[in-house]
């Protein structure tokens, strides 16, 4: 950006950002850090204006406008750090695209969020990590039938090689991913949704091996979002799906009982007691499936935005009892 007259810039021994205020005096601009200092600039009639500052921070960077502030900082904004969007237009250009494919090649619809991972070991050192070509993962179906079958795919990153097609498995056409190691050996394993309400687990090279029980389209959905996280800790990541929480093996860990919004939970430690809670829909579950709390009435499971709750809107008593779940301290 090109300053304007009566614009300041600060020089130090080190490379520093430029500073411009845009007709501000000597006074208003945005001092520089990286230890003790000493700038000279220009105020408006031309003669050098020295300044000295002590500030410092350990990346050089000017603190005082950061994207981020830093931890525990609780003052004042800085308005000198306002900054105008950059308003222009976006030109997407494909660098690749696939609609034909050796394995069910009509199934070509994706209407699901794919997802990137390194499945297949490219540079034959042992290992798929960060070091190979990322592979796109996603589910694909006939056109028209999303509700029905699909077919799990993934396609090297550069667009060049299928990776995975993997089609009679009853995957749901339009089902969400997981993608992580659950059964640490190295490798990655996929969770989908099938067309039955069922999660099943895939090895990296598409080998299916195991399938839950039915849960039910009200616990979940044909196309319910996966996660996988370590809930409690203990370095064996679990599964989750809407309420529904299961084991690395595949058996049922809990399933919540509130809830209306089952294709997506999040996870997190919300009472920093080092395990992780499931958030999902009007609800909190600890890593067992029990309540920590809800704004919504019992149901026998996790209510879908149409249904009826079976409990009186009237009744107190049938709001869940909390569990073991701590509220945080308020700070």
């Amino acid at each position: 950006m090109e300053a304007s007259a009566g614009s300041t810039s600060a020089s130090t021994g080190a490379v520093t950002p430029t500073t411009s205020t845009s007709g501000a005096s000597d006074s208003e601009a945005t001092p520089t850090t990286g230890g003790s200092q000493s700038a000279t600039a220009s105020d408006d009639t031309g003669a050098p204006v020295t300044s000295s500052t002590d500030a410092s921070s350990s990346t050089g960077a000017d603190m005082a406008c950061l994207d981020m502030p830093p931890p525990g900082f609780d003052g004042a904004q800085n308005p000198d750090c306002a900054a105008e969007p950059q308003i222009g237009v976006f030109k997407p250009v494909v660098e690749w695209s696939r609609d034909a494919w050796a394995v069910e090649p009509t199934s070509n619809q994706v209407l699901m969020t794919p997802v990137v991972a390194s499945l297949d070991d490219d540079n034959n050192d042992g290992k798929a990590d960060e070091n190979d070509l990322p592979d796109v993962i996603f589910v694909t179906y006939n056109p028209g039938n999303h509700y029905g079958p699909g077919v799990l795919r993934a396609m090297s990153g550069d667009g060049a090689k299928e990776v995975l097609n993997v089609a009679g498995k009853e995957v749901c056409g339009h089902s969400g991913l997981a993608v992580g190691d659950i059964d640490n050996d190295g490798r990655l394993e996929i969770i989908s949704v099938s067309v039955k309400n069922e999660l099943k687990r895939f090895e990296h090279d598409g080998t299916l091996t195991w399938t839950s029980k039915i849960y039910g389209p009200q616990a979940l959905h044909c196309g319910s979002y996966p996660s996988i996280a370590d809930l409690d800790g203990d370095g064996t990541p679990e599964i989750v799906a809407g309420a529904i929480i299961l084991n690395a093996d595949g058996s049922r860990r809990g399933v919540g009982q509130h809830g209306n919004a089952f294709f997506i939970s999040t996870v997190a430690d919300l009472d920093q007691d080092g395990k992780q809670e499931v958030i999902v829909g009007n609800a909190v579950y600890d890593d067992k499936g029990a309540t920590c709390g809800s704004t919504a009435r019992a149901t026998a499971t996790p209510a879908s935005p149409t249904s009826t709750p079976t409990a009186s809107p009237r009744s107190s008593s049938a709001r869940a009892a909390p569990c073991a779940c701590k509220t945080p301290s308020a700070r």
